[in-house]
């Protein structure tokens, strides 16, 4: 594949940037003043154009030969593929010099100047003696020093370094009389260039017939290295006549015919590898405050105590940047990502610098809701902002605002024993979060835990001191207290450019204080059902909305407070402050905030109910079982229990040596019971001595030894007994009060019930308690 193609094998190629028809391509090329020689053809004229294509280009053509190869090698059945080159073949005229590389145009100007020094002499003795002569005593070495440099870098045609010696210092008659043919060529041709056709041909290089295996299971996104593609491609060339390169040859392929970009395809997803491809450095100078802000999330990477719970947790931090001056202009720190933190944001920058022209965000759901971007209740369309969100996953497009995050939140967040960002060291890391966990679950709180307020007033300060701060982004000013040069500080070049701004006539574009309050009010449409407004499972109520039953309106709530809300219809006029009415769902008027604070806590609790049901399901039974028992302990008095317990001790001692062990079991799980309840702490503190030679008196077995069946059982022969109008004993009375408060018992009694009625048709009913 040499660099020389007609118009057709251009266009077949589709090229990424070049117009698709033949007539745009034609302009493009004349218009672009692409290098090309006429050869004959048996088309139209005899003649053709063959185009030189700029490097730029040539590389895109390269690189698609390269990867079809590589799309076409197929592992499991290789075969021999067919070469083809890659380089220049300068067979024919080439009529600029500009396409040449170094190591051409050195010798070609080396050649063009022993060219001038023959003719000079033919001046004198005619061409042919003079070529003749010049010939003989290259050979004889009779040539002075510096002609003789010159006709070793003509000679040198491998381009390397040392071009000045590594030549022949003779040159033959018949060269001579070429490079003197293509030299009087040039001079006859205004078009061409001596230089172009004195210069050596180019080397042609050759695909080899393994560079497509290579390719294919080099740019495995598992990133193999080099050792292990070649032993890969050793097991499919295994039974093929095709030589095996060596690993020297796979390295020196790779590293000299693929580019470092092109490289690495397939190894690196499209995403990853945007960090080493070309970008664009976009241009803020012709800008000014407040036409551009751009906003992000960031979670913070150090932990902080919960102000509602105390528990650690990483607050989400939203941060508005402008574009021209890099000043922080608006944050708010809430405990989740949501769109009412956005909303926060914008509306502190915009209150206290300025409403932006462009809000330039990701395409994150707090930015890309009805509440900032809707047509009629907007808070971006009232403010008359308009929102670019930019390319999804491509957070390249925003490094501005991403180099703030690091620069102002990650750098507060390693001054914390709490951070745990990536570059924490993993042992201190845990260390810290086993301690806070501790310390919250035995205090209530940890002293590592930052507070909530405290937290508040470090962030404020922080952003303070990134806006005073100089800031390699901005212009140099003289510091006449420094003596030198220094960047501004983004509050400097805010107030620099706002003055400029005034001075010029303009201004920045500012929100009044009567406006302040409902503009940045986020506003809903809802429907009026007889005076009523429903929203966040609140009703509002207001008189004057009796005449709109049926109708959308507009309705307007604080994020902060639900006592009341604003509706509006649809031409946006103020039709009635409704207030809150205790005919709703909730006793206290909920917020929005506290709306969704209560959605994120039931997510959390149904997020944790899966992973407990799932280990309860990776217990054995009996565990499961004791599990279910310690959940719903029997309500009864435990102290009471442990009372009737010392009375049949002392009532019917019997000297059994071998039931030591179960008594003092027994009083164990009562301290264990009583320790949980925390209902006798006298109790809990006095240690029991068990009675020597004691044992509980038992029908036929003991309650601690029977099954779950036969306690369900016994229970229904007590039920019997009591309901025949029977006394029962002190042991059998509280065993049947005690054990229906169980929820093992809840389960047995809904078995028993669905097996009478599958039996006989009826349903049984008990009364008991």
């Amino acid at each position: 594949m040499k660099n020389q193609f007609t118009m057709s094998e251009i266009m077949n190629y589709e090229l990424s940037g070049l117009p698709k028809s033949r007539r745009g391509m034609d302009k493009y090329a004349d218009r672009n003043d692409w290098s090309f020689i006429e050869v004959p053809s048996t088309g139209k004229g005899g003649m053709r154009r063959e185009y030189v294509l700029p490097d730029e280009l040539f590389e895109l053509v390269k690189l698609q030969t390269l990867v079809q190869l590589a799309d076409e090698a197929d592992i499991s059945a290789v075969e021999k593929t067919a070469t083809a080159e890659l380089m220049t073949t300068n067979n024919k005229m080439v009529a600029s010099a500009a396409i040449l590389a170094d190591w051409q145009r050195d010798c070609a100007i080396a050649r063009l100047a022993v060219v001038r020094y023959v003719l000079k002499t033919a001046e004198l003795i005619g061409k042919t003696k003079a070529i003749e002569a010049f010939a003989k005593a290259s050979k004889a070495k009779k040539l002075d020093e510096t002609l003789i440099v010159t006709i070793k870098r003509a000679n040198a045609k491998s381009g390397g370094a040392n071009s000045s010696t590594e030549g022949r210092a003779s040159v033959s008659r018949r060269t001579l009389f070429e490079w003197v043919k293509a030299f009087e060529a040039a001079e006859s041709d205004v078009n061409a260039s001596a230089v172009a056709l004195l210069a050596p041909k180019a080397r042609t290089t050759e695909i080899p017939e393994w560079a497509g295996i290579l390719l294919k299971i080099w740019s495995d996104p598992a990133k193999p290295e080099l050792a292990e593609v070649m032993r890969r491609i050793e097991a499919a060339y295994a039974d093929s006549a095709v030589d095996v390169p060596s690993y020297h040859q796979a390295r020196y392929f790779l590293d000299t015919h693929i580019g470092n970009v092109e490289r690495e395809r397939g190894r690196m997803g499209s995403r990853e590898i945007k960090n080493i491809k070309p970008f664009i450095r976009r241009d803020a100078s012709v800008l000014l405050p407040s036409d551009v802000y751009t906003a992000d999330g960031h979670t913070f990477d150090a932990e902080v105590a919960n102000p509602m719970t105390g528990r650690p947790f990483r607050p989400e931090i939203t941060t508005v940047l402008d574009v021209h001056t890099r000043m922080v202009v608006g944050y708010s720190i809430d405990l989740a990502e949501s769109g009412l933190a956005v909303l926060d944001a914008i509306s502190n920058a915009a209150s206290d610098y300025g409403i932006p022209a462009i809000f330039y965000v990701d395409n994150g759901s707090g930015y890309k809701n009805a509440m900032m971007k809707d047509e009629s209740v907007g808070v971006m369309m009232r403010m008359g902002t308009e929102v670019k969100h930019s390319i999804a996953y491509n957070s390249q497009a925003r490094g501005m605002i991403e180099r703030v995050h690091k620069t102002i939140w990650i750098r507060l967040a390693r001054k914390l024993p709490t951070y745990i960002g990536v570059d924490m060291d993993r042992q201190a890391k845990q260390a810290v979060y086993k301690k806070t966990r501790k310390d919250v679950k035995e205090f209530g709180e940890s002293k590592a835990l930052m507070g909530w307020n405290e937290f508040l007033t470090v962030a404020a300060d922080a952003v303070i001191a990134y806006n005073n701060e100089p800031h390699s982004g901005l212009p140099r000013r003289y510091n006449s207290t420094t003596g030198r040069r220094e960047h501004l500080t983004p509050q400097l070049m805010w107030d620099e450019q706002v003055t400029a701004m005034g001075n010029s006539g303009s201004g920045l574009v500012t929100v009044s204080d009567t406006e302040r309050d409902d503009l940045y009010r986020p506003y809903v449409e809802r429907e009026c059902t007889r005076g009523e407004i429903k929203i966040f499972s609140n009703i509002y109520f207001n008189a004057a909305l009796k005449e709109y039953h049926g109708e959308t309106m507009l309705v307007g709530y604080d994020i902060h407070d639900g006592s009341k809300v604003w509706v509006r219809d649809m031409d946006f006029r103020l039709i009635a402050i409704a207030g809150f009415e205790a005919n709703k769902k909730g006793y206290f008027a909920q917020s929005a905030l506290g709306d969704a604070r209560e959605k994120r806590a039931i997510g959390q609790v149904k997020r944790a109910q899966v992973h407990v049901d799932a280990a309860l399901e990776n217990m054995q039974p009996h565990r499961v079982l004791e599990h279910v028992e310690s959940q719903m302990m029997p309500s009864a008095d435990i102290e009471r229990a442990q009372n009737l317990l010392n009375e049949r001790l002392a009532k019917d001692a019997v000297t059994v040596e071998s039931q030591t062990t179960d008594v003092t079991a027994m009083q164990a799980t009562f301290n264990k019971i009583n320790s949980i309840n925390n209902e006798d702490a006298e109790l809990n503190q006095k240690p029991f001595t068990p009675m020597q030679a004691v044992a509980i008196p038992q029908p036929a077995k003991g309650n601690m030894n029977l099954t779950q069946d036969e306690k369900f059982e016994r229970w229904l022969g007590l039920y019997e007994q009591v309901k025949a109008g029977n006394d029962l004993a002190t042991s059998d009375q509280d065993f049947y009060e005690l054990y229906p408060e169980s929820k093992i018992f809840k389960i047995k009694m809904k078995a028993y019930q669905a097996a009478h009625e599958a039996e006989h048709g009826t349903k049984v009913f008990f009364k008991f308690g």
